[in-house]
């Protein structure tokens, strides 16, 4: 901030107007104010920042003194002061409270205290407080600032110097302008912090993966490992480090893998041939029962059968009985039949005897008529000189029948 010119009306020692161009005073920025005592040195400074903050600039002097006591009662007590920064231009003018001649009547009226500031951009602003507020905002010190690094009052530059480290440090860096620099500074400084306490947490998780890690013992990354594990090895090594190990760890994975599945191979060819085998041990269980059992009925039915030998072999007996029944049966039905047949002839026989002993004629009968219980159909009949050949006849078929 440059002041430019400041206009001071029945404030302090000065009764009347007066006005300070501070242009003529060139753009050194550092002025120098001098002066017999009682000379008005102290009320400029006052001035200056009683126009910006309304206050005076030392701790010493009230605002309420600020109206000269030499003024007319019809002069008003005001400052104006008209000052430039970052290349714009600012205007505030600003009135203490005091007490005026009343204008109806005798007697004497309260003047208000009132400040107004015009913007560069035409911009009016006003009240007190908020004269103040914007001056802060735009100077970016407020007033116990403006007083240790903008203008020194007398007596306070003894302050400054016995001021501690951070104070000074903090009113240095306001007179060189070097705040953008302390916030460049705040920034890395923060930036370092988190990037720190961010170091601090990938190297605390790098450890954890670490100690996960593991060698045999005649490994040869062994030696480097433990190395990694006390901190002793660079993160880039650690990397390295820890893909060396996941190569080989891959690569046996890989093998015991493979033969994992070679043992799942046999261990399924294993099941199926345990299961085989129970299938066979059940297997043989049921076909021993069924033996067991099996062995009762062989048995049994040797048994039987040879009872049905016996019964076959008893039958047989009684089948070759009856066959032999049978044939006696038959010859005796063909000697029932002879015999019948006999009868028959016989009974022929014998009429032909009467008969031929009627005609006294010879008769002879042929035992082969008779053969087989045949019929006779055409009797060979011949002459016979004399019975007796008829009665011999008829003894040997007597005799046949009897044999048979």
């Amino acid at each position: 901030m440059r002041p430019l010119k400041l206009t001071m009306s029945a404030f302090g020692p000065y009764a009347g107007e007066v006005s300070l161009d501070m242009r003529k005073l060139g753009n050194g920025g550092i002025y120098l104010i001098c002066g017999d005592t009682g000379a008005g040195k102290t009320t400029i400074f006052d001035a200056v920042c009683f126009a910006l903050y309304g206050k005076a600039s030392g701790d010493i002097r009230d605002k309420s003194s600020f109206r000269s006591k030499y003024a007319n009662d019809e002069t008003k007590t005001y400052v104006e002061l008209e000052f430039e920064y970052n290349g714009e231009i600012y205007k505030v003018t600003r009135n203490p409270e005091y007490l005026r001649k009343s204008k109806r009547g005798e007697g004497f009226a309260k003047q208000g205290a009132n400040a107004t500031l015009i913007l560069p951009n035409g911009t009016v602003v006003s009240k007190t407080n908020e004269v103040t507020a914007k001056i802060e905002e735009i100077l970016g010190v407020d007033k116990n600032q403006f007083s240790q690094i903008a203008m020194i009052a007398q007596g306070d530059f003894r302050r400054l110097l016995n001021c501690d480290t951070k104070e000074r440090k903090e009113i240095f860096r306001k007179i060189f302008k070097t705040e953008p620099y302390s916030q460049i500074e705040y920034k890395l400084s923060s930036l370092f912090n988190e990037l720190k306490k961010q170091r601090e947490r990938e190297k605390q998780s790098i450890n954890q993966y670490i100690s996960q890690f593991s060698c045999g013992e005649n490994d040869t990354l062994s030696p480097s490992l433990e190395s990694a594990k006390n901190g002793e090895v660079l993160i880039d090594d650690v990397i390295s480090l820890m893909n060396k190990i996941v190569e080989k760890d891959s690569a046996r994975y890989n093998e015991l893998n493979n033969f994992l599945e070679k043992t799942d191979k046999e261990t399924a060819k294993l099941t199926s041939a345990l299961a085989v085998a129970k299938n066979q041990e059940e297997s043989k269980k049921e076909y021993a029962n069924i033996l067991t059992s099996g062995e009762y009925d062989l048995h049994f039915v040797v048994g039987k059968t040879y009872e049905n030998a016996e019964k076959i072999e008893l039958l047989d007996g009684h089948k070759y009985s009856l066959n032999h029944y049978s044939d006696d049966i038959y010859e005796d039905d063909y000697a029932i039949r002879d015999i019948g047949d006999m009868s028959l002839n016989m009974d022929n026989l014998m009429g032909l005897l009467f008969e031929y002993e009627e005609d006294t004629d010879e008769i002879a009968v042929h035992p082969a008529d008779f053969e087989h219980g045949g019929e006779i159909s055409q009797p060979r009949i011949r002459k016979c000189d004399d019975s007796g050949d008829l009665e011999e006849i008829l003894k040997n078929m007597l005799e046949r029948f009897i044999i048979q």
